[in-house]
C-alpha cells in the first residue's frame, strides 16, 4: 500500500511538472506562495482612487472640447447602423467596442488626420477607424497586429501582422510620428513577456513626442469591476503608475471617467437622442506622449 502511494505521488509530481513546462501551450494554473484577496480596492462600495480622480478632473475642459467636436460629425455618425449589415462596415451594437469609444475614435481620427493608425488588437475598432478615414478622404494608413482579429479586416487594413505583439519586430513603432495613433486592445495582463509588458517597457518609452495612444478596458479612477475578478486584468495599474508619475502624459479622453460625469455626457444629448438604441458608455483611455 505504501509503495502504491509513493508511485501515485511520483506520477502526480510528473504530471504537475508537465503542466507547467514552458513549452506547454495549454492553460496553466498559477501557484502562489501566499493567499491573495482579488477584490476591487477602489470603487464598488469604496472610494475611487482620489489622486487619480483629481488628476482626471484637471482636464475636463479638454474632454468638453472633444465632446463638442463630436457633435460636428453627427450626420456621419447617424448613418452607422445599429446591427451588422455587412462584414466590413461598423455597427453600434457590436458587443466589443461601445458607443462612447467609437465616437472618440472617429472624432480623433477625423480631427488630427494621422498618417499612421497602428492597432494592437483589431476588429470592430478597425471598422470605425476606416469609416472616419473614408468619410474625410484621409491618407491614413491602417496597420494591424493581431494573431486572430475578431472581425474580417483583410479588406480594411493596409497591412496586417498575424502575430502576438511580443513576437513582432518593434521597429514598426518607429514609423509613428506626432498625431499618429497607437491603439492598444490586447490581453490586458502584465506577465513575463506578455503584450502589456512589451507595451510599457519597450514601446511607450521609445515613441516619439506627440503620438496619441489609446488603451482599452480602462476603468480609472475605479478598479476593475467584480465581474472581471476571474480575468485577472492588470494593465490599468501600470497606466495608473504612469499617470501618477512626473511628468505625466497629456490625458486626452478617459471614456469611463467621462461617462460618469453628467455635466460632460449631457453635451452628447443631440447624438444620443438620434441613436436611442445605442449604449454610450466606454473604456477607452486616450493619452498623448
Amino acid at each position: 500500500m505504501f509503495k502504491n502511494f509513493k508511485y501515485k505521488k511520483r506520477l502526480l509530481k510528473e504530471a504537475i511538472k508537465y503542466a507547467f513546462r514552458s513549452d506547454n501551450n495549454v492553460h496553466k494554473a498559477i501557484w502562489l506562495d501566499y493567499p491573495i484577496n482579488p477584490l476591487p480596492r477602489y470603487g464598488y462600495g469604496h472610494e475611487p482612487h482620489k489622486r487619480i480622480a483629481n488628476i482626471l478632473s484637471e482636464s475636463k475642459r479638454q474632454y468638453r472640447n472633444l465632446l463638442n467636436e463630436m457633435l460636428s460629425f453627427q450626420n456621419n455618425l447617424e448613418g452607422i447602423p445599429q446591427e451588422q449589415v455587412n462584414g466590413t462596415g461598423p455597427f453600434w451594437n457590436n458587443g466589443f467596442f461601445p458607443g462612447l469609444d467609437a465616437l472618440a475614435l472617429y472624432c480623433i481620427i477625423s480631427s488630427v488626420k494621422p498618417t499612421h493608425y497602428l492597432e494592437v488588437g483589431s476588429g470592430n475598432s478597425t471598422m470605425f477607424a476606416k469609416k472616419a478615414i473614408n468619410d474625410h478622404n484621409l491618407n491614413t494608413r491602417i496597420m494591424c497586429i493581431d494573431p486572430k482579429p475578431r472581425a474580417n479586416i483583410e479588406t480594411i487594413a493596409d497591412h496586417i501582422t498575424y502575430s502576438k505583439l511580443e513576437s513582432v519586430d518593434l521597429n514598426i513603432f518607429r514609423q509613428l510620428d506626432e498625431n499618429d495613433i497607437l491603439f492598444i486592445d490586447g490581453s490586458h495582463r502584465c506577465f513575463m513577456n506578455s503584450d502589456v509588458t512589451t507595451v510599457f517597457l519597450d514601446i511607450l518609452p521609445e515613441l516619439k513626442k506627440g503620438v496619441l495612444i489609446q488603451f482599452h478596458d480602462i476603468f480609472l479612477p475605479l478598479d476593475y469591476s467584480p465581474e472581471l475578478i476571474d480575468s485577472f486584468y492588470s494593465e490599468q495599474y501600470l497606466l495608473a503608475v504612469l499617470l501618477l508619475s512626473t511628468p505625466k502624459p497629456d490625458i486626452v479622453f478617459p471614456s469611463f471617467f467621462v461617462q460618469h460625469d453628467p455635466g460632460l455626457m449631457n453635451i452628447l444629448d443631440p447624438i444620443v437622442k438620434k441613436l436611442p438604441h445605442t449604449s454610450f458608455h466606454g473604456g477607452s483611455f486616450w493619452i498623448r506622449k
